[in-house]
């Protein structure tokens, strides 16, 4: 590219590089969050390949929270070091783990935003326990994930990190778990500890609460899965629901 594009064809030409780095974000030359992402290390490197040093933009400035209280959400899967990350994949759909990640991170930033809770979604192509280090002076971190064994034994509805606190941990594992069941009509599995990079690297940071959710089984033969049709539907109301619960335990 022999110019430097300004203004929003910047923005574009980022939209348009993420787009085929596989990130769903529109192509419109608006400059939101989605666009500008959490990882400025891969905005510069769109911007170089774009031909030319071009000033990284700046997100726009977040309304104070009415709370006070933050809300850090990790996307699963996505674009990574490695390479795209889709996640695990419904095979007779193709509907990947990634897509529904984000519908349901997405659904569960919007309800807690209308509660007075900042919430910030991150899809950043970081490793695993890089990506919970940059929820530093947040008051929970949420990463948001689907179920994808094919048995409830080698799975289970939300899971936290036994190396963090873990009363706060296993209290608001145990509420999104419940009120996930509740709205999608399915069994209340509980919350399992298992040691997850993303969680530890929250609490190597301070976050006083981290948990990872997986609303519900998505493989062809796992229990409770619903019809390909309905799984983005689902996801958002899963998001909702675990808003829902993140708020009330926040006290907002």
């Amino acid at each position: 590219m022999s110019t430097n594009p300004t203004g929003s064809t910047v923005v574009w030409h980022i939209q348009k590089r993420l787009l085929e780095r596989g990130h769903k974000i529109g192509l419109d030359g608006d400059l939101g969050p989605r666009t500008f992402w959490d990882n400025s290390e891969t905005l510069r490197a769109i911007l170089k390949e774009l031909g030319g040093e071009i000033a990284l933009p700046k997100p726009p400035a977040a309304a104070p929270s009415p709370t006070g209280k933050r809300v850090f959400i990790d996307v699963g899967h996505g674009a990574k070091p490695g390479g795209f990350d889709p996640g695990a994949v419904h095979a007779p759909s193709r509907t990947t783990e990634h897509s529904l990640n984000l519908i349901g991170a997405n659904a569960l930033a919007a309800r807690l935003r209308e509660r007075g809770v900042d919430a910030r979604v991150a899809d950043a192509s970081l490793e695993n326990y890089n990506a919970g280090t940059v929820a530093r002076g947040f008051d929970v971190v949420i990463s948001f994930h689907h179920n994808a064994a094919a048995s409830p034994a080698q799975g289970s509805l939300v899971v936290h990190d036994p190396r963090g606190n873990v009363t706060t941990d296993r209290a608001l594992a145990r509420l999104v778990s419940a009120r996930v069941a509740q709205e999608l009509g399915i069994p209340d599995r509980g919350a399992k500890e298992m040691r997850l990079a993303v969680l530890a690297g929250a609490r190597a940071v301070g976050v006083p609460t981290s948990i990872l959710v997986e609303p519900y089984f998505i493989h062809a033969q796992s229990p409770d899965r619903p019809p390909a049709a309905v799984m983005p539907d689902w996801s958002r109301r899963a998001g909702v629901a675990i808003a829902n619960a993140v708020a009330d335990h926040l006290g907002a």
